[in-house]
């Protein structure tokens, strides 16, 4: 059996075409594909602008970074972040000087529990996890949507979002990263600090602010053009795999399994252990081949341990104990799915 892995770059013809049509151009800087990039993302989510950045890392910071400036937010303002998350959600908000305040999740699905949007504080970032939109109730709070785990399904609900085309995402450029928004300020903003704090006025070296370096270049448009023409028939694909997935689980009683919905676009197979030992069966998966991870740990990663106070965050905790992704991707197939799954069986038993 070969290898199951978290994801595999799909490196169509036309990926090759495109990225040796920069080649030839020999322009690597802003100019074809970027724009063309950024408006068909920004159309496909509802938006009416879209910036091209380095990372989903960064399209959070930047976003974070644009409102309070605008919202003139004082240092070491609070920010909700749901307390399962990548790093990255966090880390954006502690360096522009805030604060994040994890705050816990659904105990079903780990995205933020409608509630906290009631908690004081200057903002929100909902959490999109797996590939499943979370619910955005009305607030009175600024809301970035971390949606780097949810592509192509769910339509701009807050003032920004944010996305990510790293390797194991749903569009892959390699790196890569795009913030989207209605307002035509915030997108002026966002984009001078995506590149050092340039002022667009027609001078080419006038800054205004302290920003970011934190441009791509035409090469990783150009692949995430190209993967875009086959983003619907991959989203098909997933939405299989994942049938087969609950198929295969659902009879595993040890398991909590994610029940299938046509709102997700199943970046992976989420799942929680109710019995047994989850890092044992991640080390029972490595062994037979299967790579798989943790359920984004958060709350107890040593860089924030004076930010959360261990009880606060019950659902959280458990995810994080004995949440787990299975690999699930387009270049995946049912026989990928179903060994995984026997596999999963034969640790239990």
């Amino acid at each position: 059996m070969r290898p199951v892995k978290m994801s595999w770059a799909n490196i169509t013809p036309n990926a090759r075409k495109y990225v040796n049509n920069v080649l030839d151009r020999r322009w690597l800087s802003y100019s074809l594909y970027q724009p063309r990039f950024e408006k068909q993302v920004a159309e496909m989510h509802g938006a009416k602008y879209g910036i091209l950045v380095n990372s989903g890392t960064d399209a959070l910071r930047i976003s974070l970074a644009t409102l309070k400036e605008l919202h003139r937010w004082p240092d070491g303002s609070d920010v909700l972040v749901p307390a399962v998350t990548f790093v990255a959600t966090a880390n954006a908000v502690i360096q522009n000087k805030l604060r994040p305040v994890f705050v816990d999740v659904d105990i079903a699905t780990a995205n933020i529990l409608p509630e906290n949007f009631k908690k004081p504080a200057m903002a929100v970032i909902p959490v999109h996890l797996f590939g499943l939109p979370a619910a955005i109730p009305r607030t009175k709070l600024r809301v970035i949507e971390d949606s780097c785990e949810t592509f192509g399904i769910h339509k701009l609900t807050g003032e920004m979002a944010c996305f990510s085309f790293y390797i194991s995402h749903h569009i892959s450029t390699g790196v890569g990263g795009m913030i989207l928004t209605n307002s035509e300020k915030y997108a002026k903003v966002a984009r001078s600090y995506s590149n050092h704090g340039r002022i667009d006025d027609g001078s080419h070296f006038k800054f205004g602010r302290s920003g970011f370096s934190s441009r791509i270049t035409e090469m990783e448009a150009a692949l995430g053009m190209a993967a875009l023409e086959h983003y619907g028939g991959d989203l098909m694909k997933r939405r299989h795999l994942a049938g087969h997935y609950i198929s295969g689980l659902s009879d595993v009683k040890q398991l909590q399994v994610t029940p299938y919905s046509i709102r997700h676009s199943w970046m992976f197979y989420p799942v929680k252990l109710t019995f047994g030992n989850r890092d044992r069966l991640l080390r029972y998966l490595r062994k037979h081949g299967i790579e798989s991870r943790e359920s984004m740990p958060l709350i107890n990663q040593p860089v924030f341990r004076n930010l959360y106070k261990k009880g606060s965050c019950p659902n959280a905790e458990n995810w994080t104990t004995n949440g787990l992704l299975l690999p699930l991707h387009p270049l995946m197939t049912e026989k990928d799915v179903a060994y995984v799954c026997r596999a999963v069986k034969g640790f239990f038993k």
